[in-house]
């Protein structure tokens, strides 16, 4: 019965440190422009983020996030984590 509940534990243990490891992301950007309500829709180039939860990963990936306008153009940028 008291191995059961070893085992039982180390297993829980190392679910929980295989789920909280730091790994690698990637945030994909997109770049989006409305010119007097013509839209255009540009891919930004993938940005990878080392050593990361995914948590992090996703802070750090919505910085990129931005909108602003210059003239008669608004300018979109939205990030994700893939």
């Amino acid at each position: 019965m008291k191995m059961k509940k070893v085992i039982s534990i180390l297993s829980i243990v190392a679910v929980v440190v295989l789920v909280s490891c730091k790994k690698s992301h990637v945030c994909s950007c997109s770049k989006t422009t409305n010119i007097d309500g013509v839209i255009g829709e540009f891919p930004i180039k993938d940005s990878v983020i080392d050593n990361s939860s995914k948590k992090n990963a996703v802070v750090t990936c919505n910085v990129g996030d931005k909108q602003f306008t210059q003239g008669n153009e608004t300018i979109t940028i939205n990030c994700e984590l893939k």
